[in-house]
């Protein structure tokens, strides 16, 4: 059985952030290394903001050589079109709010990497996204939120992430 992991707001490349959101100096390598350990019949859900500045040159260091299947959810830094993507790791690519994912029972999970709008959600169980990296946010009972750096720079399993906030569930 495949498990469906999450992560987002990687962006590697990015030196600010370190300033911006306490991350430590190698939380790249950090990341990569922890990302690196996921089994490469399971798939990866990036929730977008992957890179900055030299994307190329990050999509082939941390991206190319993850093994598992790839996906990703554009984020407000992902500024290339998916054609791009598709070329450079990803093996699917979605805009905020187009990947749904049915869990047994049939609720239904929409990925975003912004939160989406209450009246947005209204067909769906969950809405899962990131963005806003170590701030606190009021939150509904629908809305699940991944943090790169209250996560440990690991992507986390879906599962996992969504008993967390709202029970267990079993996809």
């Amino acid at each position: 059985m495949k498990n469906y992991w999450i992560i987002s707001d990687t962006h590697f490349g990015h030196e600010n952030v370190k300033k911006y959101c306490g991350r430590p100096d190698d939380f790249e390598n950090i990341t990569f290394e922890n990302l690196k350990k996921i089994p490469e019949e399971d798939v990866l859900i990036h929730l977008g903001d992957v890179a900055f500045g030299n994307t190329k040159e990050m999509h082939e260091k941390y991206i190319k050589p993850i093994k598992c299947k790839k996906i990703l959810i554009l984020g407000n830094h992902d500024r290339k079109g998916k054609q791009w993507f598709l070329s450079n790791g990803w093996d699917e690519v979605f805009k905020s709010g187009e990947l749904k994912i049915v869990l047994r029972g049939g609720k239904m999970i929409v990925f975003s990497h912004i939160k989406l709008l209450e009246e947005e959600t209204v067909n769906y169980s969950y809405n899962i996204f990131g963005h806003v990296h170590e701030k606190e946010i009021e939150l509904t009972k629908k809305q699940i939120v991944y943090s790169l750096e209250k996560e440990g720079y690991r992507p986390v399993l879906l599962e996992e992430l969504i008993n967390r906030s709202c029970g267990n569930i079993s996809l």
